[in-house]
């Protein structure tokens, strides 16, 4: 027989009840009206399956032994409470008989009735802490009553899509006070916001999985954080919101620093001066702290500032290159002011507040690149700088002079890691899920790379080709990636290369590649692979070997989104056979 292809999967609840232990459940439960052999079989049986718990384990027993079933199920039709457990598990499972949730759901709910303790487990009884696959998966009970999630459970959320309903939002799973590694290992898999914010401690390894996530990462609740754990979320990409802590090791105020996206500590109480000065190398917008500790680690990086360099003379200079706006002067200022070893401050009173607006109103691409490179590691500067940025990004296309996708397709051709970092920045989780539309019919391959590289969501409906270059094939994977995006439209799209195929195969939604019209062998192969709607309604030329891959897909084709009569006969016929193009 084979196997079941999930295990059994359960939630815990919050609520603290009385834990039945297995000697008292089958006492109350023996009291029945079975004959001596049939006693002792579902007794012999209950006990063994009761000491495996739950899972795979539990799974592959009822397996082995559901030849016994005709038992279990006359103990259950006699009233037994054991035997109606083992027979729902057989429904459950879906072994010697047919897969039956509702069925499943009948027998618990007897046996529950009668007090036994595994069928109030396997129901998720008001009065017990568990809750199954079954009640997950027809949402028999609210989620937000639980307090932990077994592993088994958060592969399940993740794996159906679950996570954005349960995870991302302020219903859902709202009330997980503790997470496990193995749980945080799957969390980590899900593509959106992670809100956990009852959870209050987590362990280093937990830490450690939940570093890979990527999105808003929210842990309000939490009011320790070892350095380990610090260290791990350290590489975390995305949101860090850590409010529940009051205080910060100095070796966790390092790691912390390191973060690449927002790290929220509003309710910290006190930093040491070692703390402080390491938070201060962090970008101030990216740094949420209480008022009189954003003093103090505003303090501590001016103290890090070197005195005045810039003698008249050169100031001079400098105020006389920056009267034009013009490309090759800017940058004479900025190695100027590198040459000499300006401190902060200079660089501030260099490039003011007025002065960036001015220049990043050019909408020049390298103008753009050479200021995110100069200030960088000029952390108040570079600070005002994405301030900037973030409102002339946040405009209209038509209220720009250029259009946002001209000049984006532009830069992205010139930038590099500190522009992309500044784009990131500027873009924010408010522009984040904002559609760029960038109308460049070719990329270079560092172009497509650092596409890729950028958090939000592009239209790119004019591109040729998606080459079998490192960065095109980088681009491919973060369009499959973009989960803020039913349809990722290539409408334009005239070539593509075999690698780029397989990574955009792991979409989940909607591909568009209109004007294709051949696919080699392996592109079909990989795009028979793709779960979702696929339009390929100009192919006019395809193997019989293509149109067999094609015709594996599990989502039919429509007469609209692929036209076999189009295609060769024994291609066409292929695919009319397993019923696409209807």
């Amino acid at each position: 027989m084979a196997k079941k292809k999930t295990t059994k999967k359960m939630v815990t609840r919050k609520k603290a009840v009385k834990k039945k232990t297995a000697k008292k459940s089958a006492k109350k439960i023996t009291a029945s009206t079975l004959d001596a052999k049939l006693e002792k079989t579902i007794e012999k049986d209950f006990q063994a399956c009761e000491l495996l718990q739950s899972g795979a384990g539990r799974n592959e027993w009822i397996e082995k032994h559901c030849k016994r079933m005709k038992s279990w199920q006359k103990a259950a039709e006699a009233g037994d409470a054991r035997g109606q457990w083992l027979n729902g598990l057989c429904f459950f499972y879906g072994h010697g008989v047919k897969e039956d949730d509702k069925k499943a759901v009948k027998w618990f709910t007897k046996s529950a009735e009668q007090g036994n303790a595994q069928g109030q487990f396997s129901l998720g009884h008001p009065d017990e802490p568990v809750l199954t696959e079954t009640i997950l998966k027809n949402k028999l009970a609210s989620f937000s009553e639980y307090a932990s999630i077994t592993p088994e459970a958060a592969a399940l959320l993740v794996r159906e899509g679950h996570g954005d309903e349960l995870l991302s939002g302020y219903s859902g799973l709202t009330g997980l006070t503790s997470l496990s590694e193995g749980v945080a290992e799957y969390f980590s898999q899900h593509r959106g916001d992670l809100k956990l914010n009852l959870v209050t401690e987590i362990s280093d390894s937990a830490a450690a999985s939940l570093a890979k996530h990527e999105g808003i990462l929210e842990l309000k609740g939490l009011t320790h954080l070892s350095d380990t754990a610090a260290e791990s979320l350290s590489n975390h990409q995305g949101d860090l919101v850590l409010d529940g802590l009051t205080t910060l090791s100095d070796a966790a105020a390092e790691s912390l620093s390191k973060c690449t996206d927002r790290v929220e500590l509003d309710g910290l109480t006190s930093l040491s001066d070692s703390a402080a000065e390491s938070l201060s190398r962090k970008l101030a917008i990216q740094l949420t702290l209480p008022s009189s500790l954003a003093d103090q680690v505003q303090t501590a990086r001016k103290k890090l500032d070197k005195k005045s360099v810039l003698d008249r003379s050169q100031e001079a200079k400098i105020r006389k290159l920056l009267k034009t706006k013009e490309t090759s002067n800017v940058l004479m200022v900025c190695e100027l002011l590198e040459t000499v070893g300006a401190n902060e401050e200079e660089w501030i009173s260099v490039f003011t507040e007025y002065r960036l607006k001015v220049l990043l109103n050019t909408w020049t691409p390298e103008i753009w690149d050479i200021l995110a490179t100069a200030m960088r590691d000029r952390l108040d500067a570079f600070g005002c700088l994405v301030e900037i940025a973030q409102g002339l990004l946040s405009k209209p296309s038509y209220r720009t002079p250029v259009g946002l996708g001209w000049f984006l397709g532009e830069l992205v051709e010139v930038a590099n890691e500190e522009t992309i970092e500044l784009l990131n920045l500027a873009i924010g989780k408010h522009n984040r899920h904002r559609p760029f539309y960038i109308p460049s019919k070719r990329l270079s391959d560092s172009a497509a790379q650092n596409i890729s590289k950028i958090k939000t969501t592009f239209v790119l409906d004019d591109l040729l080709e998606l080459a079998d270059t490192p960065g095109h094939v980088a681009l491919a994977e973060a369009l499959a990636k973009d989960k803020y995006w039913d349809c990722v439209s290539l409408r334009g799209l005239t070539s593509l290369s075999d690698e780029a195929a397989e990574s955009l195969s792991k979409l989940e939604g909607a591909l568009d590649l209109r004007c294709l019209t051949s696919l080699s062998d392996a592109v079909a192969e990989s795009l028979g692979k793709h779960e979702g709607n696929l339009y390929l309604n100009g192919l006019t030329s395809l193997s019989d070997a293509a149109a067999e891959s094609l015709a594996k897909r599990v989502d039919k084709f429509e007469s609209w989104q692929l036209k076999p009569d189009n295609l060769s006969a024994s291609a066409a016929q292929i695919l009319h056979d397993a019923g696409h193009g209807e």
